[in-house]
Order: C-alpha cells, then structure tokens, then sequence
C-alpha cells in the first residue's frame, strides 16, 4: 500500500470516528436536556445562539455559543432579572449549557443560529442575525 492509499484509509476511519462521536454527543446532549425538563416541570423551552462574529475589532473572529443567559420559555435571556422563577431554570439550564464545548455546537447546531430546545424533545434552529 502507498503512502496515498494509507493517508486515504487514515481518512475515512477518522471521518467514520467523527461520525460515530457526532452521533453520541447529540445523544447526550439530548439526554441532558430531557433529564433538565423532566426535574423542571415549569420549563417547556429554552434557548441560545451561535456564531462567529463578522468584524471583532482586528482581533480574529472566533465561533461562541452564549450560554450564560440562556432564553427560557421563549422569554429573551437577557430581560430575565426580575422573575426569581425565570431565573433559577436558566442558571439551571446555562449549568447544563456549558457541558458542552462550542466546537460541539457547531457540530450539533452550525453557525450563525438560534436554537430552541422545547419540552417535546424538538429542537428548532433559526438563522441568527447578530450583527
């Protein structure tokens, strides 16, 4: 076998490897979330958004997932303050958000996304316009 042959052998068991891990992290995330919603009777969706940002000052534009304000029951995370019920499902929910890595998402989700995860066990994913 040439060097050609191996690099491409080399390659397809790691696309089937990339395969198999994309697989069993869709599958714990989602174990996550119905293990979050079936402790939290009062969450029917929660929410964040992804993506890699179009101009970040000269720095390079790097892919995040915000998960510190997570949407809860469609309310916007960011004006979740003054509602201690809201408020306690998304730092629930932004503690289970962090398990996972941003590179995971963008396996999961892509980029330039808005994902709702809802109690049914759907998840909807909308173009996000961030800038």
């Amino acid at each position: 076998m040439n060097a050609m042959e191996k690099f491409e052998e080399a390659k397809a068991k790691a696309n089937e490897i990339m395969n198999q891990a994309r697989a069993v992290m869709k599958e714990a995330f989602s174990e996550c979330a119905i293990y979050l919603f079936n402790e939290n009777k009062n969450l029917q969706s929660f929410g964040f958004h992804c993506y890699t940002p179009y101009f970040n000052d000269g720095d390079e534009c790097i892919y995040r997932v915000c998960t510190e304000e997570p949407d809860i029951n469609g309310t916007n995370g960011y004006e979740i303050y003054d509602n201690e019920e809201l408020t306690q499902l998304q730092a629930k929910v932004s503690a289970m958000l962090t398990k996972f890595e941003d590179s995971d998402y963008k396996e999961m989700f892509g980029d330039h996304v808005q994902v709702t995860v809802n109690r049914d066990g759907s998840t909807d994913t909308d173009h996000y316009d961030h800038d």
